[in-house]
């Protein structure tokens, strides 16, 4: 018996040998259009419910066609992998609409049964909403059963394969070839969930319908002759239908014209943007996020500087060719900084590597007198000037630049700069800058063994795949008790969140900063950044992680409690008086995805916590509730950072206007009071020869959000030199008190005399 394996590289000419095996089904001799010629309008309404029950087939048959009919292994194995994953989030999304329908329809039991004509009402209501609660608890069910055989389907070693001749089956044609197509009550089945969730809303309706329109007839409280039948039930039924037809023709429109513009439409030749990138990957949900952030112009650049003790003094010309040198280096070993935005303004941008670039474009030499204007420390100065200085739109060019500021007097040469990488968020998170760093010391270390020339002009090497976003590279699952309380809270009325326990008014008694953001930014007018900069010495870290050990409490954790502690300070000198805070605090996910240890890209995820300060503490003293509460922030960090389950990131799949909801963040109240984000130690800053380049000092920044937190207290250290930078950022008029640069320097320094104080 003859077995035909599944290849990439088949005849698509070909017709298909007869393999009578049960478990292996041959590939496609050519791919099928399962529609032949034009529809009209009539055809398309009708293709609604021939396709897959109520679906029209572009989404149904047509999609599980294309998985078995692609080409090549390679085209149909990704094809397949589109289609389970999107599957997969259809299926937990009917499943918790389906449940909320349930509940909906169990509530009609408390409704009277004895109508206002006097009358009961008909045995067929009750009927048809008891059948309306089969239907949607069926709907779940299905969704949930359909999900784990999904879920089991692609436990196997050969998953991609068997879900297709899972769906497929073999049919002989006209002139007696095999072909592959999809099993019709396969199409069917993976229709039902969403059937039983419509029947069980066309239930209600006709409930409904049949109760208002029993009510217009006559009975005890209406009798024949003592008033006219048009009384105000009638004209309740009646308006009510009208209501109720007009929707529903307006919802049938709806489909038929989506369906017959899917049909109709023939797109325009665009550009095939294959031949002339290097290589090409979709974004994830969080890139995209980010960019819809940077397009509107609600934040600006992550900012990542060190302070760099060189080999040798340069002039500014050799300074120039020795870190085109090492950005060349760091381009090749980080492809991600090769790339740009494709095809952003669709619901499918791509990531796509640059086949040239300028090195000119992302470099800039400083003097550190023209940028110490607004600042005492060259640190702060780069700082500010990397936030303030914009990066063009991200489709032009790989959205990222670098700062060199040699610290010396004019025309002397210096064997110390002040490097600075502003990037965007779309493309990297802030662990990202370390990486960046770690290979541009290894680079300057190595500048004359580098395979690399000084020319502007740098033709990178092809990445053969560049990382994939945090959503593809892992499996993000959300459970449905994770799910439920940001969907009640989004779009759930009040009463019935207070019902699920779900109050709308959470950090009413939270710090928030001012009442109202201020105005929107723009293109012309884009967000600006503010920001304090402080250092901890390693004198006072080393006795500091000593007290914390014992306390079984991490830095961050005892940073977020002072940093409330600090804010409820500086405003009660104000005469607000405040306890309670809330922070966000960032996390990185690579510590789940062992291959991303090393790589940029934008992988961090986050979580809040309430903090309740002591008014009567004394600076350095934290009250026993208060070490209690540093260490409850430090477990659920701990625990947050160590799975990839129930991330709020993950929730993004369920977000369908992007645009939207991040204007409607733009214009809200924050929810929090702060965000934290520590990107944690630079371990690579001595290198092995005493005498190479060596990383003494590094700060990590984060551009003001206009749809974040008030303000953002951003930190790092290095291991060599110890010391622990503080940066703090915020969008002037976020914090809603009078001369807010003194007011985050009090903060900020009340923050360092706790420390200092323990």
């Amino acid at each position: 018996m003859t077995t035909l394996k599944e290849s990439g590289d088949e005849d698509n000419g070909v017709a298909l040998a007869a393999a009578e095996t049960k478990h292996e089904l041959p590939e496609p001799a050519e791919s099928e259009n399962y529609r032949q010629g034009e529809e009209t309008a009539a055809g398309a309404f009708f293709s609604l419910f021939r396709g897959g029950l109520i679906a029209p087939s572009d989404t149904t048959y047509d999609a599980i066609l294309h998985c078995l009919t692609a080409d090549t292994l390679e085209q149909r194995d990704e094809l397949t992998k589109q289609w389970r994953d999107h599957k997969l989030e259809e299926l937990n999304f009917i499943g918790v609409v389906g449940a909320l329908l349930a509940g909906c329809l169990t509530s009609t039991g408390s409704w009277p049964t004895v109508l206002q004509n006097g009358r009961n009402s008909p045995w067929t209501v009750r009927t048809c909403w008891y059948t309306g609660i089969v239907f949607a608890l069926f709907a779940v069910l299905t969704a949930a059963q359909q999900s784990i055989r999904l879920h089991r389907l692609s436990a196997h070693k050969d998953s991609l394969k068997n879900i297709r001749h899972y769906m497929g089956c073999k049919v002989r044609d006209s002139e007696g070839v095999s072909r592959i197509k999809p099993r019709r009550f396969q199409v069917y089945g993976w229709q039902a969930s969403i059937m039983f969730l419509t029947l069980s809303v066309a239930a209600l309706i006709i409930g409904m319908c049949i109760l208002i329109w029993s009510s217009t007839q006559f009975g005890p409280y209406k009798r024949k002759g003592e008033s006219s039948w048009w009384d105000s039930n009638a004209k309740l039924a009646v308006t009510w239908t009208i209501l109720t037809l007009v929707t529903i023709v307006a919802f049938l429109v709806a489909q038929i014209m989506d369906d017959y513009a899917l049909q109709a439409s023939h797109p325009l030749p665009e550009f095939d943007h294959r031949h002339f990138f290097l290589t090409m990957i979709s974004l994830g949900l969080n890139e995209v996020r980010c960019i819809v952030r940077d397009d509107l112009a609600l934040y600006g650049t992550i900012v990542v500087s060190a302070t760099y003790s060189l080999q040798e003094k340069h002039e500014d010309e050799t300074l120039r060719k020795a870190i085109t040198r090492a950005l060349k280096h760091c381009i090749a070993e980080h492809p991600v900084l090769s790339t740009v935005v494709v095809d952003s303004d669709t619901s499918q941008p791509q990531l796509a590597q640059m086949p040239r670039m300028a090195i000119e474009d992302h470099l800039k030499i400083l003097e550190a007198e023209s940028i110490l204007a607004a600042h005492d420390d060259e640190t702060a100065a780069l700082l500010s000037f990397a936030h303030n200085d914009r990066i063009p739109n991200l489709t032009t060019r790989p959205p990222w630049r670098t700062y060199a500021c040699p610290l010396r007097r004019p025309q002397q040469r210096s064997t110390e700069i002040v490097m600075g990488l502003s990037y965007s968020h779309a493309i990297a998170d802030g662990k990202s800058g370390l990486l960046f760093h770690q290979s541009l010391r290894h680079a300057l270390q190595e500048t004359h063994n580098l395979p690399y020339d000084d020319e502007p002009s740098f033709f990178p090497p092809s990445a053969s795949e560049l990382f994939p976003p945090l959503e593809k590279a892992a499996s993000l699952d959300v459970s449905w008790a994770f799910l439920l309380g940001p969907l009640i809270g989004e779009y759930c009325p009040p009463t019935l969140k207070r019902i699920f326990g779900i109050s709308s008014d959470s950090s009413k008694d939270c710090w928030r900063g001012a009442a109202a953001r201020p105005p929107m930014p723009d293109r012309l007018r884009p967000i600006e950044t503010a920001l304090v900069h402080r250092q901890v010495t390693r004198a006072t870290i080393d006795k500091v992680l000593s007290l914390c050990r014992t306390r079984e409490v991490k830095l961050t954790g005892l940073l977020i409690v002072l940093t409330s502690r600090a804010l409820a300070h500086a405003l009660q000198v104000r005469n607000e008086r405040f306890t309670s805070f809330r922070a966000e605090t960032a996390l990185d996910l690579r510590k789940c995805i062992p291959e991303a240890k090393a790589s940029m890209g934008n992988m961090a995820s986050a979580v809040e916590d309430t903090i309740l300060v002591d008014e009567s503490g004394h600076i350095g003293k934290l009250s026993n509730g208060e070490w209690e509460t540093a260490k409850r922030i430090t477990f659920h960090l701990q625990q947050a950072s160590s799975t990839l389950s129930d991330q709020p990131v993950g929730l993004l799949r369920y977000l369908s206007d992007f645009r939207g909801w991040t204007l409607k963040k733009a214009t809200q109240q924050p929810n929090c009071s702060f965000s934290v984000s520590n990107v944690g130690m630079f371990e690579d800053g001595e290198p092995q020869d005493s005498a190479g380049v060596k990383i003494r000092d590094i700060a990590f920044s984060q551009s003001a959000d206009g749809t974040g937190a008030p303000f953002n207290l951003n930190l790092v250290s290095t291991k060599s030199h110890g010391t622990l930078n503080m940066v703090v950022t915020w969008w002037p008029g976020m914090l809603g008190v009078e001369d807010e640069g003194r007011f985050m320097e009090e903060v900020s320094d009340r923050i360092v005399e706790e420390l200092k104080a323990m």
